[in-house]
């Protein structure tokens, strides 16, 4: 992530922070690097660290209702007082981030061909590794997965699985909790800006000291998940499915998606599970540095 050069302070009035390159300002409140938090990026400008935090929850808000939304909703929802909320609106409108119907608000032309490129990067990347998927998935008959963050929820983009988890995978695949997956847990270890998504009742709402509530047991969870460079869960009721998973980095290593191996409880070996992602990874690792250096072809 380079530095930021998309957010001024207009020093005539120190009260008021304005808007400058929509679109750097969007790539750098939605990828910060690993250990920042939008709530604390920046100790020495609160007020800085505030203005992106509650535009970070806006448009998050706006994206993950995907219909046009009222003021009021987008305040409650927020916790940001709703006239703050109008005048950041009215911000983004201006910066083709928001488009504004009446009384109604959606996300905009600047942040929808952000979007558009964020899933062809996707779309390279899940090419990129799909021989890495198949060979997973031939040592070990697991599901095998490649995830990335969906709001409050992970969304797998490529999966890897035989006829014994047909009647499972489509659980599986539709957006699942951050909170509660192998995928979402280790990416939101190496992402703090997800977790705005996940406290309930603080969607990018600030405490006093400009830190995310995230409840203390979840957060050493995530501590410990970042130590090992993989997380994993146990069945639980509706799959049946225990999954581990490691995290994958672009070239500024962001950690961008996660890759999974999950079974059926009775047949999931952690060990092999654990020995199989870290050998994988590594290959991984090897492939989109390659890719990264080649110019995409169309």
């Amino acid at each position: 992530m380079t530095a930021c050069d998309s957010i001024v302070c207009d020093f005539r009035h120190p009260s008021r922070l304005k808007l400058k390159y929509s679109a750097q300002l969007f790539r750098k409140v939605s990828a910060m690097p690993p250990g920042r938090n939008p709530g604390n990026a920046d100790t020495q400008n609160p007020q800085t660290s505030q203005f992106i935090s509650r535009i970070l929850a806006i448009l998050s808000f706006i994206q993950s209702v995907d219909k046009p939304t009222r003021l009021s909703l987008i305040a409650q929802e927020t916790r940001i007082p709703k006239t703050t909320t109008h005048r950041l609106l009215v911000e983004l409108v201006e910066h083709d981030m928001v488009r504004r119907h009446g009384n109604y608000y959606t996300l905009g032309p600047s942040v929808l061909r952000l979007a558009e490129k964020r899933g062809s990067e996707r779309e390279v990347l899940r090419r990129a590794i799909k021989p890495v998927l198949l060979q997973l998935h031939s040592r070990t008959g697991y599901i095998v997965g490649l995830a990335v963050p969906n709001s409050s929820s992970i969304r797998f983009i490529d999966t890897v699985y035989n006829e014994t988890y047909i009647p499972t995978i489509q659980k599986l695949e539709s957006n699942y909790p951050l909170s509660t997956s192998a995928a979402g847990k280790i990416l939101l270890a190496y992402d703090s800006n997800l977790t705005t998504c996940i406290v309930p009742g603080h969607r990018g709402s600030a405490q006093k000291n400009n830190t995310i509530a995230i409840p203390p047991d979840f957060a050493e969870e995530l501590f410990r998940i970042r130590e090992q460079r993989m997380s994993t869960v146990a069945a639980s009721a509706s799959t049946d499915i225990a999954a581990a998973a490691v995290p994958i980095f672009d070239a500024e290593q962001r950690a961008v998606a996660a890759l999974t191996l999950g079974a059926y409880n009775d047949c999931f070996q952690l060990a092999l599970a654990r020995v199989m992602l870290r050998k994988a990874v590594d290959h991984v690792a090897l492939l989109t540095r390659r890719h990264a250096a080649q110019p995409c072809q169309s």
